[in-house]
C-alpha cells in the first residue's frame, strides 16, 4: 500500500511541497545563522542538479523536477530530527545518533524513490552523492 503511494512523488513531481519542506528545514536551521536560509535553498537546487546529472549519466530516466521533489520531500526526516535535537542537547552522543539516524532515513527514502529499475545495479554510485548532500544539510543545521 505505501509503496504505491511513494511512486506518486516520482511520477507526478511538484515544486511547492518540497520547497515548503526545504523552507521549514531552513527556518529550523536559522537559529542564530540568518545566512543559512538562502544557502540551504541554493544547495537544494545545485545538489539536486548534480544528483540529476549523475542519474542521467548512469542511464536513469529521471527529470530535474523529479529529483528536486525527491530530494526536497526526503528532507522530512531531517526536519523531524531538527525538532527533537534541541530536546536532547545536553546529551551530545544522543543528539549525534539522532542526526545520523535522520541522515540515513533521508538517504534510504531518496534511494527508494530515485533508484528505479535501470539504476538498481548502480545504486551505490547514486546514493553516495545523495548521502553527502544530506550530511551537508545536517552540518548546516548543527553548525559543524
Amino acid at each position: 500500500y505505501f509503496r504505491l503511494k511513494l511512486t506518486i512523488v516520482r511520477e507526478s513531481p511538484d515544486f511547492w511541497g518540497p520547497l515548503m519542506i526545504v523552507m521549514a528545514y531552513a527556518l529550523l536551521s536559522l537559529y542564530g545563522q540568518f545566512s543559512v536560509l538562502s544557502w540551504i535553498l541554493t544547495i537544494w537546487f545545485i545538489g539536486s542538479f548534480f544528483v540529476f546529472f549523475l542519474a542521467r549519466a548512469l542511464g536513469g530516466e529521471v527529470s530535474y523536477s523529479q529529483v528536486l521533489g525527491i530530494v526536497g520531500y526526503c528532507l522530512i526526516p531531517l526536519v523531524a530530527v531538527g525538532l527533537f535535537i534541541p530536546l536532547f542537547s545536553r546529551f551530545r552522543m544522543l543528539s549525534l545518533g539522532l542526526g545520523c539516524f535522520g541522515i540515513l532515513w533521508s538517504v534510504y527514502s531518496a534511494g527508494t524513490l530515485l533508484c528505479v529499475e535501470e539504476l538498481q545495479e548502480k545504486r551505490t554510485l547514486l546514493l553516495y552523492p545523495v548521502f553527502l548532500l544530506y550530511v551537508y544539510f545536517f552540518s548546516l543545521y548543527s553548525g559543524v
